[in-house]
């Protein structure tokens, strides 16, 4: 009843007779090129839909009973009384809806959802290059743009894509302008209030900026909550499906800050950091499926059930913390050269031998099984099948993480 017309151009030109042959045949439009009927593809598969997640019964509540397309279906108005509770779903459940959809690709879908409950104007993906382009333009002058800069600035901030509304500051745009200044602000109270566990805070933080809002350095909740041992705030967060995977911008991820606040407990005495209790209780929960590093343009996957995972988490996680360290040619932008923590066999045995036994089992801790792994995946066993080339031998019995590494960035 609500979209009589799209409904009556369906099934025009199809008759009842048609839908009893018992083989239909269907057709692709003679020009291809053609594709106005695309747009009444959302009303066929919604019916669709509708009907095979039925259970039991379906009940179609129609304004216009007469309506063409329920004759055809020979629908027939119903008599009787009819007890049905109407179920709706809340505004948290379509916008956790819509991240699922996200995370599935539908973009469209994902995004007509959030522009609906958080009542903002629905932008396509095509509109959005567009407003791009015209509102980040910095030979654009403020009046030629300034409505594609407050649309940009809107779909920004209800998509938290601070980056963006970082552009709009620096062109003058008044309300990115105040906006940020607000967010610097908020991001050193949000730290703060992570590192003291002040949950409400946190979460207030987070309701206001999304779950992936970081500190100023680029850290998120769930990443300084392990980091400080912060155990109730850390299971609320995992709880709120935070991402295991954003990464923070040198390419660490919430295990590598688990990681770092361990060894910083038991290493340099510090306090207020991961327990070994808080590594016993997360380090299962918050481990990735892998880590995904960029070698000489060849991208590469490690899964976390292996041994490579933990040596080099180990060794990016602790490299600025060792004594020795060496001069290395990088891929950094800051420079050619920078220093590498090195790392010897009698340092790794020991990193190894202060881990729990449930989280890296007793046979990877040998020495021989260490050496072999560090051994196979150097840099000059690359014509070796399966080598990864994560580290560098700089002399005897002494490695370092190849320099060349680029960590991959998600959200």
């Amino acid at each position: 009843s609500h979209h009589e017309s799209a409904f009556t151009e369906i099934i025009r030109g199809v008759s009842p007779d048609d839908l009893d042959l018992t083989e239909i045949q269907y057709n692709r439009a003679a020009d291809k090129g053609d594709k106005d009927a695309e747009v009444y593809k959302f009303y066929i598969n919604s019916l669709y839909v509708a009907i095979t997640r039925a259970v039991k019964n379906i009940y179609f509540f129609e304004k216009r009973i007469n309506h063409p397309a329920l004759q055809l279906l020979r629908l027939k108005e119903s008599k009787r009384e009819v007890q049905v509770v109407e179920i709706k779903s809340s505004r948290e459940e379509w916008l956790e809806e819509a991240r699922r959809l996200q995370e599935q690709g539908k973009f469209e879908q994902a995004e007509q959802i959030r522009a609906k409950y958080l009542g903002y104007d629905y932008i396509s993906l095509e509109q959005l290059e567009q407003i791009l382009l015209a509102a980040l333009n910095p030979a654009k002058k403020e009046a030629d743009v300034k409505k594609e800069r407050k649309q940009l600035f809107q779909y920004a901030v209800h998509h938290h894509r601070f980056d963006w509304l970082e552009k709009l500051s620096q062109l003058q745009f008044q309300r990115a302008v105040l906006y940020m200044k607000e967010v610097r602000q908020d991001r050193k109270e949000f730290a703060r209030a992570i590192r003291l566990g002040r949950m409400q805070d946190v979460l207030s933080f987070i309701n206001k900026y999304g779950n992936g809002f970081t500190t100023e350095e680029g850290a998120t909740a769930l990443m300084l909550a392990l980091y400080h041992g912060q155990h109730e705030l850390a299971l609320e967060l995992l709880g709120r499906n935070t991402s295991l995977r954003q990464t923070d911008p040198n390419g660490l991820v919430a295990i590598d800050y688990l990681q770092q606040g361990y060894y910083k407990k038991v290493l340099l005495k510090q306090q207020q950091t991961a327990s070994l209790q808080t590594l016993r209780q997360f380090w299962h929960l918050v481990k990735p499926p892998f880590i995904v590093l960029d070698i000489n343009n060849h991208q590469l996957h490690i899964s976390a059930a292996s041994m490579l995972f933990f040596l080099v988490t180990l060794m990016r996680d602790l490299q600025a913390f060792q004594p020795n360290k060496v001069p290395v040619d990088t891929l950094s932008e800051q420079g050619p050269q920078a220093m590498a923590g090195s790392f010897s066999m009698d340092d790794m045995m020991h990193l190894a031998s202060l881990v729990p036994d449930e989280i890296l089992l007793p046979y990877r801790k040998n020495r021989s099984y260490i050496n072999s792994m560090l051994a196979f995946n150097e840099i000059s066993r690359s014509d070796q099948p399966g080598c990864k080339m994560v580290f560098e031998r700089i002399k005897r019995g002494w490695y370092i993480l190849n320099p060349k590494i680029r960590w991959a960035a998600s959200t």
